[in-house]
């Protein structure tokens, strides 16, 4: 069995990149992050004409959890990039509401989050005051993770990682594997 660890999207969007649809590319699933990086400029030059803009991204997926993820989001910047983010949830109870709050901007005034953007890996806790739409969920007993995307000093957004489960909690070397990848 082929193993996924990593998918490409490649998106097509309007002048004012307002309307956007995906547009299908003949791979977009790879056994490694690399293979990846290195197809996306193929299959950007093969898309162009096909949209006023055309942009793609590649995003790293933990092959052990391959057959966990049930929905891939990546939202399109105004500048044109694309910010990959996996959201999975079992069962449909929690669907609605933990895209809710995820679906939030994060509050940049906040400690947290302003040590995010100046390019370190915070994972939070139950004692991190000013945590803001994620405290519920770290003071029940989850765990979540603001992760800098981008090269120090560049830093591009920020990766938001929760995990509802206890028993897979988000981790200081999950949240920095995740910064290493975003860095390129």
């Amino acid at each position: 069995m082929e193993h996924i660890a990593a998918l490409l999207l490649v998106i097509g969007c309007s002048n004012t990149m307002t309307e956007c649809r995906e547009m299908p590319v003949p791979v977009s699933v790879f056994e490694t992050f690399e293979a990846c990086v290195a197809e996306r400029p193929f299959a950007l030059g093969d898309l162009q004409g096909q949209a006023r803009h055309v942009v793609g991204a590649c995003l790293a997926v933990d092959p052990a959890l391959e057959d966990d993820y049930d929905r891939i989001a990546w939202n399109v910047r105004p500048d044109g990039t694309l910010a990959p983010a996996a959201l999975h949830v079992e069962g449909n109870a929690l669907r609605e509401p933990v895209g809710r709050v995820l679906g939030r901007p994060l509050d940049v005034t906040t400690a947290v989050v302003a040590r995010a953007l100046a390019g370190e890996v915070v994972v939070l806790d139950a004692d991190d005051a000013d945590a803001g739409p994620l405290a519920p969920f770290v003071q029940s007993g989850s765990s979540a993770a603001l992760v800098p995307l981008g090269p120090p000093g560049a830093i591009r957004g920020v990766v938001v990682m929760v995990s509802l489960d206890p028993t897979r909690p988000v981790t200081v070397a999950a949240a920095q594997a995740v910064r290493r990848l975003g860095s390129r």
